[in-house]
């Protein structure tokens, strides 16, 4: 498992020596992060304006993804890969874990969120956290593996979430 990862994230990594390439990805491996929030927080004021009880599993589930992430990292000290290899990656980035994505899995976890609110949205943003998680592998500060976890995070904890919703509330 461990080549294929290494495997695919040089194979995608050497595209960033294309400069609108390289650029595309570090703008959506900066910036996605804030559209995401301000998106969220968006949805996040509808739903307390309007008195929508989907409010709470909206809240829990991304909640929950990124308290599994804190508590995943303790047990996995995945070095990231500019870390382990010899590339500069193309985004400022300090030291540290790299399995699972935070970026990745809270992309996810608020695109899933938004999904059981509103499909065509949700679809968006599962589609720009894909994008999320493809850019931040190209800028070199995560593998493949590292999304793919923190995908399997937010899928899980957002099914979760709404299944107790549906049986609690």
């Amino acid at each position: 498992m461990r080549l294929l990862d290494e495997k695919l994230f040089f194979s995608l990594i050497k595209h960033t020596q294309n400069k609108k390439i390289g650029f595309l990805v570090k703008f959506i491996a900066v910036y996605s992060s804030v559209i995401f929030l301000v998106f969220y927080g968006i949805c996040i004021a509808h739903l307390i304006a309007t008195r929508n009880p989907d409010l709470l599993p909206f809240i829990i589930g991304p909640a929950l993804s990124l308290l599994s992430v804190i508590v995943i990292r303790r047990f996995f000290k995945r070095k990231r890969p500019f870390e382990t290899y010899d590339i500069k990656p193309l985004i400022v980035h300090e030291k540290g874990t790299s399995f699972p994505s935070k970026h990745g899995t809270s992309a996810f976890a608020i695109a899933f969120a938004m999904m059981w609110l509103h499909p065509f949205w949700g679809s968006i943003g599962v589609i720009l956290a894909s994008l999320t998680g493809l850019s931040r592998i190209m800028v070199g500060v995560h593998y493949p593996s590292d999304i793919l976890g923190g995908l399997l995070i937010a899928i899980i904890t957002s099914v979760l979430t709404n299944m107790l919703s549906y049986i609690l509330l």
